[in-house]
């Protein structure tokens, strides 16, 4: 992490509250189920998080089945367009706009 600049040690202080990280290990495997390779990404652990103090604004797409198969039919009838999107990807390459504190993993 130090090679590519993505983080900077700092003092701990009593009005910064950083966030606990954790590990998740990945087991890759080929086409005929051989494992063959091993993968680690480390994680922020959001749970501990509270709205206002530790982030400002985030928007997650719940909804109920019905609601989406009555927008879906509104759109048929009406002609308008529908397209479909991937938001899993979303936030990977976004820079934020705060200064991000958390704890070195163990």
């Amino acid at each position: 992490m130090a090679k590519h600049q993505v983080w900077s040690p700092t003092e701990e202080t009593n009005h910064i509250k950083p966030l606990s990280t954790t590990w998740v290990f990945k087991r890759k495997t080929d086409e005929n189920r051989n494992l063959s390779k091993f993968k680690a990404r480390l994680c922020v652990q959001g749970l501990h998080q509270k709205e206002g103090v530790d982030y400002n604004e985030v928007f997650s797409p719940t909804g109920r089945l019905s609601s989406l198969r009555l927008l879906l039919t509104l759109c048929h009838i009406n002609h308008f367009p529908i397209e479909q999107m991937d938001i899993r990807c979303a936030f990977l390459n976004v820079m934020p706009e705060e200064m991000l504190h958390i704890l070195r993993p163990s």
